[in-house]
């Protein structure tokens, strides 16, 4: 068996996924927890997701020749993205909210920028943006998962959420700001040269020492910085696309 017929066998089952997965009344995916592992839902960051694997989904099938599936798959992404957008973004707030039970600010609706699926000048993004770092900024600099957030103490400022906020400043032009923030993370690492989970509102480091999604965050926001400042000063420098 070959490369191509082994990628096929292990897509060709999961087909029908879709069908599976999305709920057909609302149009999203059906509950499950969120990336913080403490509630069950249907969270915007989860279904974001969800989105992008139907896309990579249908890219794949694509390249396989697998024309049928691919249909299927863009079919089911298109669909999810309307639902994501109609249902996810409260009006009312001007923003998106975490889940489709929990209007809170949740850091982790970066995604919908961030998995394509609005760009991340949209005002309807903008404004979700804004609003994560008007209400989620620490004493510290950093920024936190969520409103009166407990875990290890009160609204501690997490990495990782501090880096998608760069990224989104990246993303959006504001150099200086992406930089900054990038720094800040870079500041408060361990003396060792590790990143924290989080950083308590004193700078310290606290919480899982080192945590590998903080590093490889910071991979990301780094490359997506020096990509955005090689596009602004008209540079020939071609870094990996996310």
């Amino acid at each position: 068996m070959d490369n191509r017929q082994v990628l096929q066998s292990s897509c060709n089952p999961r087909s029908q996924l879709p069908h599976k997965t999305i709920d057909r009344e609302t149009g999203l995916p059906i509950p499950s927890f969120d990336l913080w592992e403490e509630r069950k839902g249907v969270h915007t960051y989860s279904a974001c997701t969800v989105y992008a694997g139907l896309k990579g989904a249908c890219e794949l099938a694509r390249s396989l020749g697998d024309y049928g599936n691919a249909d299927i798959w863009k079919e089911a992404a298109v669909r999810l993205k309307e639902a994501i957008i109609e249902k996810l973004y409260d009006h009312k707030l001007g923003r998106f909210r975490r889940s489709l039970e929990e209007p809170d600010l949740d850091s982790s609706v970066f995604a919908v920028w961030y998995f394509g699926i609005l760009p991340p000048d949209d005002p309807r993004m903008v404004r979700t943006m804004e609003a994560i770092e008007r209400e989620l900024l620490r004493p510290s600099g950093g920024i936190a998962r969520y409103l009166h957030d407990s875990y290890f103490g009160y609204m501690n400022s997490w990495i990782i959420c501090t880096l998608w906020l760069s990224q989104w400043h990246s993303a959006t032009g504001n150099l200086d700001r992406a930089l900054e923030l990038i720094k800040w993370c870079a500041v408060h690492a361990h003396p060792s040269g590790l990143m924290p989970e989080q950083v308590d509102n004193g700078g310290k480091p606290l919480s899982v020492l080192p945590l590998a999604w903080s590093h490889s965050a910071f991979v990301l926001a780094v490359l997506e910085y020096l990509q955005a400042l090689d596009r602004r000063e008209g540079g020939s420098c071609i870094l990996p696309e996310k």
